[in-house]
């Protein structure tokens, strides 16, 4: 009687921490318990999977505190420069508004808008990945027609790419292709592989999306026939702000956030699907990533 007395509280703690378990932290296959497993081996299994837990919590927190400084840091040095651009040029009509004749003005305001474009897209581009990156964003899933999101993404930039003077082809299969996935993400990985390919682009090229049947999957490109990315550069084109030293063009390399890519990768590891890149100079590049069908 003494001893039930005793190790009463034992008991009454192993069976909730027994019953936290199962409805908290789950099981894993090191620490099972077997139905007949005695207080002390309840106990001590429980804890060792509390620490591992509170271990993986404190990586996910160092991981975030991470991101946000590196976030800041990016932050602060990329927006400096359309920031300094804008005011310089503000700054030139307030001081010069009574000597510049009309076409200087509009210039050094399409200028300042300009730059101002740039940040809106850079502001919205860097919160954009950020969320990617700490896992707050969910893919929603839902069935739809992947061969209706190629033509309205290419019906949204077949007015650009007229201006360019480059042609904007949609390669589909006859039969209706269905995938599972978050559309609106989808749609943000094919609007971003088109608008760098776009960019890459010479006058008279061609920008084709393409959809190409492999078994129960699809495999989704997008090739230009623009100038091509060195070998050097291509293990480096998913690091977010990276941008080619090789480009011809140092206006692209000045105007472009180097983030699009980035986003792209990020949403297609949610889908668990990975995106490769082929490219070869002064002939074109290719992206490409498989979904599954339905």
């Amino acid at each position: 009687l003494s001893f039930k007395r005793i190790t009463s509280p034992l008991r009454k703690l192993a069976q909730e921490i027994r019953t936290y378990r199962e409805a908290e932290l789950g099981t894993s296959d090191a620490w099972e318990l077997r139905s007949n497993s005695d207080e002390i081996e309840v106990l001590s299994s429980s804890f060792s999977l509390m620490r591992q837990r509170i271990q993986s919590q404190f990586d996910q927190l160092a991981e975030s505190d991470r991101l946000r400084r590196e976030l800041i840091s990016n932050v602060s040095h990329d927006l400096r420069t359309p920031l300094a651009a804008m005011q310089g040029y503000l700054e030139t009509l307030i001081i010069k508004s009574e000597t510049l004749d009309s076409a200087k003005q509009r210039k050094y305001l399409e200028v300042a808008h300009r730059h101002s474009k740039r940040l809106r897209d850079l502001v919205s581009q860097l919160f954009e990945l950020s969320k990617l990156e700490a896992g707050r964003v969910q893919p929603q899933y839902e069935i739809f027609s992947l061969t209706e999101l190629v033509y309205d993404v290419r019906q949204d930039y077949e007015l650009r790419a007229q201006e360019k003077g480059l042609e904007l082809i949609a390669k589909v299969p006859d039969e209706n292709v269905l995938v599972n996935a978050d559309i609106s993400l989808m749609q943000r990985v094919l609007q971003n592989l088109i608008d760098n390919a776009i960019s890459h682009s010479k006058e008279s090229g061609e920008v084709t999306l393409s959809l190409k049947l492999e078994g129960r999957g699809v495999q989704v490109g997008v090739f230009d026939t623009g100038r091509g990315i060195a070998a050097e550069d291509i293990p480096y084109v998913f690091k977010r702000f990276y941008q080619s030293t090789s480009d011809v063009n140092p206006e692209l390399r000045k105007d472009g956030a180097g983030l699009g890519l980035s986003i792209v990768q990020k949403i297609l590891e949610l889908h668990d699907s990975i995106i490769s890149v082929r490219s070869q100079l002064n002939t074109g590049t290719e992206f490409s990533f498989a979904l599954m069908r339905v």
